[in-house]
Parts: C-alpha cells; sequence; structure tokens
C-alpha cells in the first residue's frame, strides 16, 4: 500500500496522496497554486494601491498559504479545483469524533476518501491533516493515512478509532469529502466550474460502537 510519512509540514501533500495511492500532488504544484491565489487576491484586493502596496499585500497572503503552520487546506482544495477530476467538499462545523459517524458519513455521501483537518494533542497544538479511505474487509472498517505514524493504520472498531485518533487529535475536526466530479452525490454536493458550491451541515452526534 502506498504510504508517505512526513516531510517538514508537508501533511497536507501527505494526505491527498496517500488516499490516492500514488506520489500526485507535490509541492512545488502547491506553491505555485499559492503564488497564483495571492496575486490574484492582490489584484482584487488593493486596486487602487500602488505596486509596493500590492507586492506587500502578495507577500503577507502568500504566508498565510504556505507559512510557519504548514500548507493551507485552501491552497489544496484550490489545485484539486483546476485539475476537474476530483472536487473537495466542506461538512461545515462537523465532528468526526467516534466511528459511528465516520460511518454515517459513507453511508450518508458515499465519497472517495475523507480529508480530516485537526490539531495535534501537543503543547503547540500544531495544525495537523490526515485522511481516511474504506478498507475492503472488513465491513464498517477504514484506512487511517496519517504521515506521522509509519504505516497506515486499520480502523475497526471503537477502541482502535480511540487509540490511534481521538487520543492523538484535539477535539473539533473538520472533515472534508473528496468526489470524482462524475460520481453521484447525495445530495447534489459537487458542481461543475461554473456552479457556485453550497455547505451541506449534517449533525453527528451519535453514540461510539464497539
Amino acid at each position: 500500500m502506498y504510504f508517505e510519512t512526513q516531510i517538514d509540514k508537508q501533511c497536507v501533500i501527505h494526505s491527498w496522496n496517500n488516499a490516492r495511492g500514488k506520489k500526485e500532488v507535490t509541492l512545488k504544484a502547491l506553491m505555485a497554486t499559492a503564488k497564483q491565489m495571492a496575486s490574484t487576491s492582490a489584484l482584487r484586493g488593493v486596486k487602487k494601491k500602488t505596486i509596493e502596496q500590492r507586492r506587500e499585500h502578495e507577500a503577507k497572503f502568500y504566508q498565510e498559504l504556505i507559512g510557519a503552520r504548514g500548507i493551507s487546506s485552501t491552497v489544496l482544495a484550490n489545485w484539486v479545483f483546476k485539475q476537474g477530476l476530483l472536487c473537495i467538499k466542506n461538512i461545515a462545523e462537523t465532528r468526526v469524533h467516534n466511528i459511528t459517524a465516520l460511518r454515517l458519513l459513507w453511508k450518508t455521501h458515499n465519497p472517495e476518501f475523507i480529508l480530516i483537518s485537526t490539531e495535534l494533542q501537543d503543547a503547540g497544538r500544531t495544525n495537523h491533516m490526515v485522511s481516511v479511505t474504506k478498507a475492503s474487509t472488513p465491513a464498517g472498517s477504514f484506512w487511517l493515512m496519517d504521515s506521522l505514524l509509519d504505516r497506515p493504520v486499520g480502523i475497526k472498531c471503537a477502541k482502535t478509532f480511540v487509540k490511534f485518533m481521538v487520543n492523538r487529535y484535539a477535539a473539533g475536526w473538520k472533515a472534508q469529502l473528496v468526489f470524482r466530479n462524475d460520481q453521484k452525490q447525495t445530495p447534489n454536493m459537487c458542481k461543475n466550474k461554473n456552479q457556485s458550491q453550497k455547505n451541506v451541515f449534517i449533525d453527528l452526534d451519535s453514540s461510539d460502537e464497539e
């Protein structure tokens, strides 16, 4: 099974590539995407400013996208959108806090995989991103792709979910579902490039199970 371990603060890259099973997105590609996003923001946000002020705005925004805290998931989403094969859908204010909730996400939306943005339970509460893919067997089990570990971890029950996720990550996780653009979603969660996207809110306050 393809698996990338952590390099610097590139967990956004690793979480995507591990879920895809190949080296698909690179640091170079995301840096170029961030640069383009920052340049566009400078042109739109400070039209009446001087060239120097635009450059300052662009540099500041770029550092927010790719800075000391790592790569923003917004950069990844922008890169994915431009590829046209897959789309990322935010599930706003959703907690993926137990295996029952994770199973419900798959049952409700049937994504290709899930990206989870969280924080590590360390002194600095470091930002981190992992991915979760559905395992073929047994039913209702998953693969946790966390680049800070040395290999994928099978999540088959509440006990392993708590050990490898609840005990390692801070509360308040945010899930992003990844779909193929030609995939049928319930509801229609991904739209073409000429359509707007609408956030979907779902309640996952279900109890854990063994």
